[in-house]
């Protein structure tokens, strides 16, 4: 199966952190969020709410970027912006949020003519400086569409019927390889996916441990970070011709050996072999960070130096392979198999 360059699609989302809302103003609320947008799947009642746009709230004082991190993120967005698909990053202007409360780790949303571009997320590393733990380009289904929440909203009822009045709090999170809202009243609290909207257990917002197997994955040069991004270039994306983005399209990849690919030339192989990959979380957070489909890699590659075991490698995972994620995450949360090819 060969092997190419292969852009995810574009379309338009918003974010916002803090919504005050009161029964069907949930939906009014997550909608001025987004802008002027149209109310899919609403109710009549709620369609015919047209709230004046809010602008983002701004970070507290306490939580403003540092400059060092401001750095490091226009450093890497002016690296990727050389490659497709992220030439629309150009220009870009960068907006910072936390991730909620003990993260440590920051949302960077990217707008340029007034429209999302893409996002990166920004992680604390341990030798204090910062990770890039996650990032991918478009403007629509990516992590945290407001507009997506909004919908998944109005379609279920299930925000609109089940909250009483009050002001609720709406936080970005982000838990390994999970990103989810949490919405909080004081008194309740909901968690819900930011990759697809669906409400997530309580417990996908406590850590996974690794476990044994995920801890004897390969060693990688892992990730990039404040303290070698200088000397790395990303290079070209590499995606599956006819990538298989729904893993569960065909299970037969349960049965499938588990795999760990410790170099970008022996994941590009495999793929060309099968149309993805499936990620599986180890573990009981399995349900909210996984299955994934892997169908495609991004190499950040040292100058100067061979590439075999120095390479930072991302994996291109979920509907599209917007989301990329570093590769040696994903084999320290669980496994990766190969999803079965068409005959």
């Amino acid at each position: 199966m060969p092997i190419h360059p292969h852009p995810p699609k574009d379309g338009l989302c918003g974010f916002s952190l803090r919504l005050a809302f009161a029964g069907l103003a949930l939906l009014a609320g997550l909608a001025a969020a987004c802008g002027p947008v149209s109310a899919v799947g609403a109710p009549p009642a709620a369609a015919a709410v047209h709230p004046a746009p809010v602008s983002l709230p701004a970070p507290t004082a306490d939580a403003a970027p540092s400059v060092r991190l401001l750095a490091f993120v226009q450093a890497a967005v002016d690296k990727l912006s050389q490659q497709e698909p992220y030439g629309s990053w150009i220009g870009a202007k960068p907006s910072v949020y936390p991730l909620g409360p003990g993260t440590h780790g920051w949302l960077v949303q990217l707008t340029a003519d007034g429209r999302r571009v893409g996002y990166l997320i920004v992680t604390a590393a341990e030798d204090g400086g910062y990770a890039l733990s996650e990032y991918g380009a478009g403007s629509s289904g990516l992590p945290y569409d407001l507009e997506a929440l909004r919908a998944f909203s109005a379609r279920n009822g299930l925000l609109l019927s089940s909250l009483s009045s009050g002001s609720w709090r709406l936080t970005p999170c982000y838990n390994g390889i999970l990103p989810y809202w949490r919405l909080d009243n004081g008194s309740r609290e909901l968690l819900v996916s930011a990759v697809q909207p669906e409400l997530l257990p309580v417990s996908a917002a406590a850590p996974s441990p690794d476990s044994g197997e995920a801890a004897n994955a390969p060693v990688l040069t892992g990730i990039l970070t404040s303290g070698n991004a200088d000397r790395y270039s990303p290079q070209t994306v590499l995606r599956a011709e006819a990538p298989a983005d729904d893993p569960y399209d065909n299970l037969f990849w349960l049965s499938a050996p588990r795999l760990r690919p410790s170099s970008g030339a022996e994941l590009v192989a495999l793929l060309r072999t099968s149309p993805a990959l499936v990620f599986r979380a180890s573990g009981t957070n399995g349900t909210g960070s996984g299955p994934l489909a892997v169908t495609g890699c991004q190499a950040w590659t040292p100058a100067g130096e061979p590439t075999d075991g120095a390479e930072v490698l991302y994996a291109a995972a979920g509907p599209g392979g917007q989301r990329m994620l570093p590769l040696a995450s994903l084999l320290r949360a669980g496994t990766l198999q190969a999803y079965p090819a068409q005959p």
